[in-house]
This record gives structure tokens, sequence and C-alpha cells, in this order.
């Protein structure tokens, strides 16, 4: 039987009111100001971390987000960060009340660190050494049984993936889409890189653009083969943001080094069976709606999980909700989060 585990993915939301935990908002609109200093703030962004790890271990999350609490947008820390780059005017997401700001090309792309990295390492040195009862108990199970031990949490790190990097572009230096794909998808390999050097062992890719619109199969080998250069000791998965990637393209991609994909549920059920002539390493499915705070039909999801756990008997299967989290209230966010341990109990 497949090994199924639970995860979250992308923007978590940001903390509101916590006796123990600074205001995030407030506190970046300070730092903004020149109220506090950037140490000062970096130690708000460790204890809005450090609470948002107890909120999914507390939840039974196994593959943890370090929650992008730094990241305005998805495309932030690059636009910020790298040369030929910079932050443009807001936008809207899809259909969605979600501002982001369109990531503007001014010239030469050139990869330059961003925080992505280190915000997934301080996540995911939150787990080192620190286990619930229930991940304790299995630890004495193990050790009673000379079983190697571990700790079973790990953190999910995540990047935008090219193609829906270069639509949201405004671009006044690149001659032509495939250049300019060409050229985010080497920076983005960069910072590929720069996680698998650090040993996070999961990355999730935002591409969303893969749900609306086909792209020739032959650009999309050819780009996610740039992004993917090199990477052997990280395991990417190709989110389902906004819904499942269009089946035309997923069949281009299966090839691919992508370890794993995601299938949104929710807005497209139909898509369970898309890949079900691949065996990937990981398939992550979006089982639960995070666009509304209205309760979920736990008995289909149940459902579906079965129903997957069939099709895709040699992968490791991991349930979540079906977008960000960001578009919830942080209480509506841990109700939902905790209803997947719940599902995965009754399977």
């Amino acid at each position: 039987m497949p090994q199924i585990k639970t995860t979250i993915s992308g923007i978590y939301p940001k903390l509101i009111d916590s006796k123990d935990t600074p205001h995030l908002k407030r506190s970046l609109h300070k730092f903004d100001k020149g109220s506090i200093s950037k140490e000062e703030l970096e130690e708000v962004l460790r204890q809005n971390t450090n609470q948002i790890i107890r909120e999914q271990r507390e939840a039974k999350i196994n593959v943890f987000g370090d929650g992008l609490i730094q990241w305005e947008d998805f495309y932030s820390p690059f636009t910020s960060a790298w040369k030929g780059m910079k932050r443009g005017t807001l936008k809207r997401i899809f259909n969605t009340n979600t501002l982001q700001r369109k990531p503007i090309i001014a010239g030469e792309i050139e990869h330059q660190k961003t925080h992505a990295t280190p915000d997934a390492l301080y996540a995911d040195s939150q787990l080192e050494g620190i286990f619930s009862i229930t991940n304790l108990v299995d630890k004495i199970k193990n050790f009673l049984q000379n079983a190697p031990t571990s700790n079973p949490e790990s953190i999910k790190a995540t990047l935008p993936g090219p193609f829906s990097f270069s639509e949201d572009c405004d671009d006044k230096h690149y001659n032509n889409r495939e250049e300019r794909l060409n050229a985010i998808a080497k920076a983005l390999n960069q910072e590929l890189l720069s996680f698998q050097e650090s040993d996070i062992k999961y990355v999730e890719i935002y591409d969303p653009y893969l749900h609306f619109i086909n792209y020739d199969s032959d650009l999309l080998n050819k780009i996610y083969g740039t992004l993917l250069a090199g990477i052997d000791n990280v395991k990417v998965v190709l989110g389902s943001f906004y819904g499942t990637p269009k089946k035309e393209n997923l069949n281009a991609l299966k090839n691919t080094q992508l370890s794993g994909f995601s299938l949104d549920l929710v807005i497209d059920p139909e898509s369970l069976e898309w890949l079900s002539d691949k065996t990937p390493s990981i398939i992550q499915l979006g089982i639960l709606d995070s666009r509304t705070t209205a309760r979920d039909n736990i008995e289909k999801a149940k459902e579906q999980l079965k129903k997957a756990k069939e099709i895709y008997k040699n992968s490791e299967i991991w349930i979540g909700l079906n977008n960000s989290l960001e578009f919830l209230p942080r209480n509506s966010a841990i109700e939902k989060m905790s209803e997947l341990s719940k599902i995965i109990k009754d399977n």
C-alpha cells in the first residue's frame, strides 16, 4: 500500500493576533517606516515561523511549509534580488481578490541570492530533534526494534515556475518568449541548487498558468530541463495552484526529472486518473478547498483518497488543500489542516 502523508502548500495566512507572537503585518509596516531595525524584524519573522511550525505540528502535518511569511507574493523574493528585475504595479491574481506586483524585466536577468533558502532552512531547523508525542512513540518503537530513527517531518520549500513567471512579467529586454523563459529557468535553477546544497528534501513549483494555457511540449521539456539541471537530491513536485495543469502539459512533463505531480481534486476531480499510466515518486492531492471557509465534503475526500490508493499503488501520496492557505482566516486554515489527518485515519 502507498505511504500517505499530509502537507500544505504556498503562502500561509499572515498571523493576526497571538498573545505569544508579535503581529507580523504590523511589524512589516513598522519596518517599512523605519520604526524597527532589520534585526528586530528578523526576530519577529523567526517567532512567527515558530508559531506556524507549531500549528502545523498540532494539526499533524507531515510535510511542512515554511509559511513564506516574508513573501509578499510568489515573485517578490526574486524580483527584489535578481539583477535585471524590479517590482512593478499591482495586479489581481486570476479570479481572486489577492494582489501581486507585476515583475518587470529591465535588463539581462542575473541570479543573486534571495531569502528563499534561509527561510526554508530556518523552518527546517525547528523540526530537528523536536517530535510530537505520536512521533516520539514511533521513535521508541523503532529503537526497540533496532530500526533506524529519523524525524518523520520534513520541510517543503516553494519556487515559482518558469512559465507563470514569464507570463506575469512585463518584459522590456528579451526579444521573445523562449529567450525570456530560458533566462528565468536558469535563475530559478540556481535557487533549486541552493536548496539542494542545503539538504532541503522537497520543493513545490508554483506554475498555475499550466492549468490555463496549452504549451508546446518540446518547449515545456526544454525549459523544465533547464530548471531541473543538476537536481538529483531534491524531490521537485509540480504544484496545482488554481487547478490541475492541463492534461497535455502533464503528458509533456511526466518524463522529466520532476519527482511528483499535484492534482486539484476540488476544481478538476476527473484529473485523478490523468497520470494512471505513470508511477511518479509522489502524487499530491488537493483534496480540500482552500478558497472557502465552508466545510468540505469529507466523505467525498475519503473516497477520492481511496481511489488514489488503488491507482497509484507504487507512489507516495500526499494530501492537502488545493491552493495556498493565504485565502483563509488562520483559524479556518488550522481547522482544514486538522481534517487531513482524520481523512487518512479512516483510510
